[in-house]
C-alpha cells in the first residue's frame, strides 16, 4: 500500500512538472495557435498584424523614451479571442507580463496604454530584477508607476485599489522621487 501511494504521488508530480507554464507558453506560442510574424510579435489572428505592429512600435518608442532602452525587446503575444487568452490562465486583466519572458495582450487589451503599462513592467523587471519587482518592491510603486506613466485614460481605474496605487505613485513622484530609485 505504501509503495503504491509513493508511486502515485511520484507520477502526479511528474505530470505537473511536465505541464507547460505561462512562461513556457510565451516561449513557444506556435504550440498554442499563435503565429510569430517577428521575434517580438506573435498573433492569434494574422489579419491584425499591422495593428499589432503599430501598437508595439508606438508603445516601445514611448516607454523607452520615458525610461531606458530595453535590454531585450519583449515578445508580445496578441490574443484576439477569449479562448486564446484562457490558455494563459483565467485572469481578468487585459494583459500580463511574465518576468522578462514576454507580454500577453488579451482580446480586450489592444490599447496603447495597456501595452505601455506592460512594457513598463518589463523595464522594471529588467532594471530591478524579477524577484525584487514582483515580491520586494511595494505594489503601489510597481502598479502605480504602470498606471501613472502609461497614459491610461481611465478615471477611475477598474478598482479602488488600483486608483489608490496610481494616486500614491503620482504623489511620490511629485515629491521629487525618480522612477529608477524605488522606495525602500
Amino acid at each position: 500500500m505504501f509503495k503504491s501511494t509513493i508511486w502515485v504521488c511520484g507520477l502526479a508530480m511528474a505530470l505537473v512538472a511536465c505541464t507547460p507554464d505561462k512562461a513556457g507558453r510565451i516561449l513557444a506560442p506556435q504550440e498554442y495557435g499563435l503565429t510569430c510574424v517577428s521575434a517580438s510579435i506573435c498573433l492569434e489572428d494574422v489579419a491584425q498584424k499591422q495593428k499589432a505592429e503599430r501598437l508595439y512600435a508606438d508603445a516601445a518608442r514611448t516607454v523607452q523614451g520615458q525610461f531606458v532602452p530595453f535590454k531585450n525587446r519583449p515578445r508580445v503575444l496578441f490574443c484576439s479571442t477569449k479562448s486564446c487568452s484562457a490558455q494563459f490562465g483565467d485572469d481578468h486583466s487585459q494583459a500580463l507580463t511574465l518576468g522578462t519572458y514576454g507580454i500577453l495582450i488579451r482580446e480586450d487589451g489592444w490599447h496603447g496604454y495597456t501595452l505601455r503599462h506592460e512594457m513598463i513592467h518589463h523595464i522594471q523587471n529588467e532594471q530591478f530584477g524579477v524577484r525584487q519587482a514582483s515580491y520586494q518592491l511595494p505594489k503601489w510603486y510597481i502598479e502605480g508607476m504602470g498606471y501613472a506613466l502609461s497614459g491610461d485614460p481611465r478615471d477611475p481605474l477598474p478598482t479602488a485599489e488600483l486608483q489608490e496605487y496610481r494616486k500614491r505613485y503620482k504623489a511620490w513622484e511629485a515629491a521629487g522621487n525618480q522612477w529608477n530609485k524605488p522606495p525602500k
